[in-house]
């Protein structure tokens, strides 16, 4: 993640300027692989349990219950782990535009317009953007995967009904 503190190096338009951000690059490109795992391993864990929800045996239906229960639990944390990433970046970032705009206001060597200005800086900062939109999007697969295990614990509960159903009309 990019440090509050790093963001001294925006204070000017130096060299050590334009590594910091070949730096972000390289670990945009790091979290994006770590989180594309994440986001496999996911899935790995929750295709079976779409899987074995055709399953007929209460005992395993009580397993996928708890199983989905778990996941669902554990992908609720590393929502509120990544939202708190996410807050962090955007602190960084806000900091970042309004250090980049000081620096086309007043060290500059051209004149340029709040519009001019806005366009300079959101492109040296697009790696910090980036960084935002990659956790953004593992939020967002997140979320959706607890939905699945909602649905997967809801489409159980429903299947436990009917067969108590089907057992009593017997």
């Amino acid at each position: 993640m990019i440090l509050v503190r790093d963001l001294d190096k925006l204070k000017n338009d130096s060299k050590e300027f334009r590594i910091w951000i070949e730096e972000i690059q390289k670990l945009n490109d790091t979290l994006e692989q770590y989180l594309f795992d994440k986001r496999k391993k996911w899935n790995d864990a929750i295709d079976p349990l779409l899987k074995q929800l055709k399953t007929k045996s209460q005992d395993e239906i009580i397993e996928l219950q708890a199983l989905a229960l778990s996941y669902r639990q554990q992908l609720s944390d590393e929502i509120s782990t990544y939202l708190n990433k996410l807050s962090k970046e955007m602190i960084s970032l806000k900091k970042a535009e309004a250090d980049r705009f000081m620096f086309y206001s007043t060290g500059f060597g051209i004149k340029t317009n709040t519009g001019e200005k806005k366009i300079l800086f959101d492109a040296e900062l697009a790696e910090l953007e980036r960084n935002k939109e990659i956790l953004q999007t593992h939020i967002e697969f997140v979320r959706d995967c607890r939905t699945t295990c909602d649905n997967v614990s809801w489409a159980l509960k429903n299947k436990i009904q009917l067969m108590g159903i089907l057992d009593n009309a017997l």
